[in-house]
């Protein structure tokens, strides 16, 4: 039986809370956090940040992200979260990483697009994930496979 039956795609936003000076610490606990309990519930994704603003990719089956998505929404490191892409999928866009997380410099061309996603997201309800699973390939150095990706 292959794993990754069910495969699920989630994407959210929130804010990180906080002190801003203390963000990277607060990312470095997340990624710890992830690199231990994803790995069991076969969650994989990639977390980008823009200055203090969170969009994230989740991979999974629904039984692993559903309750994987409600210990964010109460996790006091992050506010105003709100889910922007929910499918099904035969293919993992980040297969090899538990969680890969990254700062994107606020003056970057891709924090404009990434800028651009949500506020394309605000104005018609639909979420490009092509668009951001690009975008993180590039901030993240993954490698995408060449066979199934998105």
């Amino acid at each position: 039986m292959n794993p990754d039956n069910g495969l699920f795609q989630i994407v959210y936003t929130s804010e990180l809370c906080g002190d801003p000076t203390l963000r990277d610490d607060v990312l470095q606990s997340i990624s710890r956090c992830s690199q231990r309990n994803n790995p069991s519930n076969r969650v994989t994704g990639a977390m980008l940040v823009v200055g203090m603003r969170v969009i994230q990719v989740l991979e999974g089956p629904l039984s692993s992200l559903e309750p994987l998505l409600e210990r964010i929404q109460t996790d006091n490191r992050h506010d105003a979260m709100e889910e922007l892409y929910r499918s099904s999928s035969t293919v993992r866009a980040f297969p090899d990483w538990v969680m890969r997380v990254g700062a994107v410099d606020a003056s970057a061309p891709d924090a404009d697009k990434i800028r651009i996603i949500l506020d394309a997201y605000r104005h018609t309800f639909r979420f490009d994930l092509k668009d951001y699973v690009d975008i993180a390939h590039r901030q993240l150095g993954i490698r995408r496979a060449a066979a199934g990706s998105i």
